[in-house]
């Protein structure tokens, strides 16, 4: 899993990251919360963020918040609070700010170990889950309402200079295929279809 922990002492994100590398974990370090958030905006490979409350500029809750809107509905995104205050407001602040879980810091290799078990559990299956609501179950391309979700997104993001295009296409005669070979053929068409454009395109319908 890749992981990005934030902390204002490098020594606590040499001490975590030393625990997390151990078990094979990508991690990314900062102790600036708003690199560290521009950073998971940018990278939707990582699967978790690991906060101190007290991080700048970004307030620890205020991150957790953040992150919490960046991942929504189409990312799967576990935040874990980390403070060494244990006490019960800070936990349901954090819980309340979008947060998953909470721990003391340092964490405990052992107990962080479990719940990194648990969070990627859970990432998986709404990973899954994300897949199944957004995607054409024959093809795998986009369906209709997640493609231009996404391609608004691409849009609000796109900087003047950067190039974009758009290309609508059919495949010619496929009721002719279907009738013909049948709708298994016409199935396996369509998936071949969807094979050879994904190997040109960043974002696809069906």
């Amino acid at each position: 899993m890749h992981i990005v922990v934030v902390d204002p002492s490098r020594v606590v994100l040499k001490i975590i990251s030393g625990v997390l590398a151990s078990r094979e974990h990508t991690v990314t370090c900062f102790t600036n919360s708003q690199q560290a958030l521009d950073f998971v905006a940018g990278h939707e490979t990582v699967g978790a963020l690991i906060t101190s409350l007290k991080v700048q500029p970004i307030g620890g809750f205020e991150l957790c918040w953040s992150a919490r809107l960046l991942a929504q509905a189409h990312r799967s995104l576990y935040i874990i609070a980390m403070s060494s205050a244990q006490n019960a407001r800070n936990l349901s602040e954090a819980l309340d700010s979008g947060a998953d879980d909470f721990i003391s810091k340092p964490p405990v290799p052992d107990e962080l170990h479990a719940r990194l078990r648990a969070a990627e559990r859970l990432t998986f299956m709404q990973t899954e889950l994300i897949r199944l609501a957004e995607t054409d179950p024959l093809t795998g391309l986009y369906n209709r309402r997640a493609f231009f979700e996404r391609l608004h997104q691409t849009v609000r993001r796109r900087q003047p200079q950067d190039p974009l295009s758009f290309v609508m296409f059919d495949i010619d005669h496929f009721k002719a295929i279907n009738d013909g070979y049948g709708h298994d053929v016409g199935d396996r068409t369509l998936k071949a279809g969807a094979h050879e454009v994904m190997q040109e395109a960043s974002l696809l319908a069906a």
